[in-house]
């Protein structure tokens, strides 16, 4: 039998959501299940202050994990709200969207021109703002033929706005690429955490822009994710986790300090699994049935494999000496 409890619980919290309360509710849930603190292997949860202590208090920040799809949200939503001119141009498409959710008539002759309906934004779901501009964008000439023949209906952004708004959806693209890849939930997603980030901010970096609006986005959504993602290495679990993955070993992790660390890690468990058992044990190799879609970010990663390869068949005495570690 394995030796790890799934632990499932829905409780409601009727105290206020303060740390040292949420604290007191998991040690009551560990004793409900008889389990003991040791036992917990990680912790993840989002990155509410409260909730952070509460974690760190009870289990040490060496068990934290932060979602790393709503670390992707934050960095989506701080980005799209602090800059003024995007959070202006979206709130212009979100009035005219709501306008033609409100107008049954404006609707009905949108239909006729359009077989496509517009999407509203949520606010709890970055993503859905992506969406509504890009059906906006597929539906705008005629959300303008339409506007035009209404005195009192919402101002249509201008041909420059709506310019400012396509390079606007190519930033946000690989976002919610890599928003919907953190999402999956038929797999196992922690190997992914680093390969994805890094082909994304990789991706993000070769976005070619000319309008200096959806410049200055990406620098912005570069800069957020470097803050919030930039130390993920540094978090063993992701790292042993990542270099376990056959596809990705140690391609995607630029820091070397925390590379050797789970490098040693991985070196020291396999030698105690060996001084442990007798006979030496095969283990099936597991496959993801998700197929490869066109606008996936590992493109990225398949060009790092294409190059390492190349290097690693490069002549010895055309490579420069560099001290490699290796599992």
């Amino acid at each position: 039998k394995p030796n790890w409890v799934c632990l499932v619980g829905v409780l409601e919290l009727s105290a206020s959501h303060t740390a040292d309360n949420i604290s007191t509710w998991f040690e009551h849930l560990l004793v409900q299940w008889g389990n003991k603190k040791g036992q917990i292997f990680t912790v993840i949860t989002d990155n509410g202050a409260n909730i952070l202590s509460a974690v760190n208090k009870t289990f040490t920040p060496e068990k934290h994990l932060p979602c790393f799809a709503h670390t992707l949200n934050l960095v989506s939503e701080r980005v799209l709200t602090n800059l003024t001119d995007v959070y202006n141009i979206i709130n212009k498409i979100k009035s005219i969207v709501t306008f033609f959710k409100q107008s049954v008539a404006a609707s009905d002759e949108l239909r006729k021109l359009c077989d496509l309906k517009l999407k509203q934004s949520v606010p709890t779901r970055w993503n859905s703002i992506y969406f509504m501009i890009d059906r906006f964008i597929l539906c705008s000439n005629h959300i303008a033929s339409v506007l035009i023949n209404i005195r009192r209906g919402p101002e249509m952004l201008t041909a420059d706005e709506i310019d400012i708004v396509k390079e606007i959806l190519l930033v946000l693209k690989p976002m919610e690429v890599a928003t919907r890849e953190l999402c999956g939930q038929k797999y196992v997603t922690g190997s992914t955490v680093i390969p994805l980030i890094n082909c994304l901010i990789k991706k993000t970096e070769s976005i070619d822009l000319t309008h200096p609006t959806a410049l200055t986005l990406k620098r912005a959504m570069l800069e957020n994710l470097d803050k919030r993602f930039g130390r993920m290495e540094e978090r063993s679990l992701l790292s042993i986790s990542t270099i376990l993955d056959p596809r990705f070993k140690t391609i995607h992790l630029n820091n070397a300090l925390a590379s050797s660390r789970a490098i040693k890690f991985i070196k020291n468990q396999i030698n105690e699994i060996k001084s442990n058992c007798d006979e030496p044990s095969s283990s099936n190799q597991g496959s993801s049935d998700d197929d490869e879609r066109s606008d996936s970010l590992w493109s990225v990663h398949n060009e790092l494999v294409t190059k390492k390869k190349a290097a690693s068949q490069t002549p010895k005495h055309t490579q420069h000496k560099i001290g490699r570690a290796h599992v």
